[in-house]
């Protein structure tokens, strides 16, 4: 770690209030309660969590109508697109 950076606690990661969540297109922090939450389908869509409990890793994205606009082109497969599944050589 380098010196003069702080370490991210779990204590810091959440407030009183509950667990803080960014929003991936404006990297604002909110309160998880107050964000909605996206997973991907097994299409590879993009689909509303409205009750935050799918499996799967979930996207986090403000109330404000411009993230949920800019939201529309956010394409979190892309990341992941190069990786392949590792195959086993036949012999």
């Amino acid at each position: 770690m380098c010196p003069g950076r702080k370490r991210m606690t779990k204590a810091r990661q959440n407030s009183a209030d509950g667990p803080v969540r960014m929003c991936v297109i404006c990297r604002q922090r909110f309160l998880k309660t107050d964000l909605l939450r996206y997973t991907l389908t097994p299409e590879g869509c993009l689909a509303l969590d409205e009750d935050k409990t799918r499996p799967g890793r979930g996207w986090y994205v403000c109330e404000q109508e411009s993230c949920k606009t800019r939201l529309a082109r956010f394409r979190p497969a892309k990341r992941r697109a190069g990786r392949k599944k590792h195959e086993r050589k036949e012999n």
